[in-house]
Formats: structure tokens, C-alpha cells, sequence
């Protein structure tokens, strides 16, 4: 998979599929943009790994 991403270096955008074109290109039926649904489920499947690192890193909380 490639992904080349657009815009200015330092730009602020929410996060979310509409901000997001993803184009996917096989054999069987050349190239083709994702619909806007299948790139958000993207988008959540990548949001939900971000925070489960960031969790990670937290540690578990601490009892005192």
C-alpha cells in the first residue's frame, strides 16, 4: 500500500475521511477511490491503534 499525502507542512486539519482521498489499484480491477464510508472505517481502525498506543505508554494507572 502507498499513501502520499497533500497540503502544507504545518497545517491543522480534523481528522476524519473527508479530508482523505484513498485510491487502491489491482489486476483484476484497476484503479479505483474509495468510498467515503470504507476510508472512514479506516480512519477509526488507525485512530483506535494511535490510542491504544498511547494508553501503552501511559501505563496502567497507579493506586496510592
Amino acid at each position: 500500500m502507498a499513501l502520499r499525502g497533500f497540503g502544507k507542512c504545518g497545517q491543522v486539519v480534523e481528522s476524519g475521511g473527508k479530508n482523505i482521498e484513498i485510491a487502491v489499484q489491482t489486476f483484476d480491477e484497476g484503479l479505483r477511490l474509495l468510498e467515503e464510508a470504507e476510508v472512514e472505517e479506516i480512519v477509526a481502525g488507525i485512530e483506535a491503534e494511535k490510542a491504544a498506543a498511547e494508553a501503552a505508554k501511559k501505563g496502567p494507572p497507579r493506586d496510592t
